[in-house]
């Protein structure tokens, strides 16, 4: 097949959130089993191109794109992924190009102007998506008949609006459209705030835009629905998000899917094991090797008294540890962590959904308990809960260390040299973090939502299912009670964690048995 992937990051080129390693991972896949795989990007000022080989500006080809009443010029560029046969066609325009990030406002760009604030949406976000989604069906018209694609697939709200564009386009009609939900919940939408807007810049029909009312907002999800197929990232969450008792979560979209009888399939995510493998250094990026699938965790505790070195109370580090603090503000610290500490650990988006509050408040309560208990975090997100996380962790001086920001040592080194990661989402689509902790020999403790319920309680992690603060503080003191002071079924349950990811979550596996499958289906 001729398979197109539309999406607004991959691993490697431009990151910002998980969507960016399903993307990548799906394009090598099926490219390493011999199908024809284009991937398109808009280019942003973060667009990194060291992996891209032959990247050149078509030069004989541009469109004009069809927005917001007017004719706007666009350009492309192509290049191939290292290592790969994956074609990747990037679309140029200033609109893209003279942005700092995917899908936020940096520091910069606030220093620039006052309005747009550091980690803020773009104002002009469906402008962006739409501008994208036409370019991307525009191309169509460079390519000769047998270059044409049999798919497309679409990630996420950002590129939702797609299948409605392609329908109309004449040399995309036979194509067959899926778009995958990422994220349903509230601020994940990418909605046109109302129906004059929505018409304006997508200019699409009035009947198209009438199915897709979600109250007074537009929704591409809905517009998606009206000539694609929806996927999600687990079976667990395509069940939540067409559950009208969800309608916290998903701003109201469950109520609109069940009540449409809109059918979503859920198909859980994969993890390429190879990009994190504890017993390689150059794929983990850990300092030291280890492998628990082999029950061999020494290196895991030099990870551990290494992380230590940094997380303490420290104005000066040596050199050894810029390439752990590039881009991090740490705030708070721990005293130098002894092998009878207790070492948990949270990486991710700081951000409601993802329960820190809840976090915070059963740390408060363990920690009347446990003066070996430390906790480490690692992730950026808004203002104002990064702001409480900084109070916590000054609050308890020698017991939280935060780094604010992204690093990918740090971030994988902070799960890697913890005993167990806390993940208390409030919803999750399919989650990534227990994967990767559980690669690590890190073991999840997680609230039993969405993507979250893969983890099989009491084998390869715990979870637990009323998300508050005492319950949650109830299921890190019983896992503690049950594999940290019981050596021999802590390691046991590692080495179970690890052994599942690898067998019954691998990309080529879900690429192959799940998506092809789906693709042919079509």
């Amino acid at each position: 097949m001729n398979i197109w992937i539309v999406s607004m990051e991959c691993l490697g080129i431009q990151e910002a959130g998980g969507v960016k390693n399903v993307t990548y991972s799906l394009a090598k896949e099926f490219s390493s089993a011999g199908h024809e795989v284009t991937l398109f990007l808009p280019e942003f000022k973060c667009t990194s191109l060291s992996k891209i080989k032959n990247y050149k500006e078509i030069d004989t080809f541009s469109a004009n794109i069809n927005i917001c009443n007017q004719n706007l010029s666009c350009k492309y560029a192509e290049g191939i992924i290292e290592k790969s046969k994956i074609k990747v066609v990037f679309i140029l325009h200033d609109c893209f190009l003279t942005k700092d990030d995917i899908y936020v406002y940096s520091q910069n760009e606030e220093n620039e102007n006052f309005m747009h604030k550091k980690g803020c949406g773009h104002e002009d976000v469906n402008f962006l998506d739409v501008f994208f989604q036409k370019a991307v069906c525009s191309f169509a018209s460079f390519l000769p008949q047998k270059k044409l694609p049999d798919i497309i697939h679409c990630h996420d709200a950002s590129t939702a609006c797609l299948p409605a564009f392609s329908s109309k386009t004449e040399l995309l009609k036979n194509a067959k459209t899926l778009v995958t939900i990422h994220n349903a919940g509230p601020f994940y939408h990418h909605e046109f705030k109302d129906f004059e807007s929505a018409a304006y810049i997508t200019m699409l029909p009035s009947d198209v835009l009438e199915k897709a009312l979600n109250k007074n907002r537009i929704e591409p999800f809905l517009i998606a629905s009206q000539f694609s197929t929806l996927t999600t990232v687990s079976d667990f969450y395509a069940e939540e998000i067409t559950n009208p008792e969800n309608d916290e979560n998903t701003d109201g979209l469950a109520s609109l899917f069940f009540s449409k009888n809109i059918k979503i399939h859920g198909i859980t995510n994969g993890i390429d094991y190879s990009l994190y493998n504890p017993s390689s250094q150059k794929s983990s990026f850990l300092p030291f090797s280890y492998n628990p699938l082999k029950k061999d965790l020494a290196g895991k505790y030099k990870c551990r008294n290494f992380f230590s070195s940094y997380s303490e109370k420290c104005e000066n580090f040596s050199q050894n540890f810029e390439p752990y603090l590039e881009n991090l503000v740490k705030h708070g610290f721990l005293t130098p962590l002894k092998d009878s500490d207790i070492l948990l650990s949270y990486h991710g988006r700081i951000v409601y959904q993802k329960g820190i509050q809840i976090l915070q408040d059963a740390l408060r309560i363990l920690f009347s308990k446990y003066d070996n208990l430390k906790l480490a975090i690692a992730g950026q997100g808004d203002n104002e809960n990064v702001y409480k996380l900084i109070n916590f962790a000054n609050e308890f001086n020698g017991k939280i260390v935060y780094f604010e920001g992204y690093n990918k040592r740090t971030s994988r080194l902070c799960v890697a040299s913890s005993d167990f990661i806390i993940l208390p989402s409030f919803f999750e689509p399919c989650c990534l973090e227990d994967f990767i902790a559980q690669i690590f020999g890190t073991i999840p403790i997680a609230h039993k939502t969405g993507g979250l319920k893969k983890i099989i309680d009491g084998k390869t992690g715990f979870t637990y299912t009323e998300n508050t603060p005492e319950v949650l503080a109830d299921t890190i003191d019983s896992a503690i009670k049950n594999v940290f002071y019981n050596p021999e079924k802590k390691i046991s349950m590692i080495q179970n964690a690890s052994q599942n990811v690898k067998e019954n979550y691998s990309w080529k596996k879900i690429a192959r048995e799940k998506y092809i499958t789906f693709f042919k289906n079509l």
